[in-house]
């Protein structure tokens, strides 16, 4: 739940989708 609110966010900030997916990737 948490990572999925950070993820959002992070979206909702406008930041690179290549960038998130290795923020993804790493948590995973």
């Amino acid at each position: 739940m948490l990572k999925h609110t950070f993820c959002t966010n992070y979206v909702n900030e406008g930041m690179d989708t290549k960038a998130l997916r290795y923020i993804m990737g790493s948590q995973v």
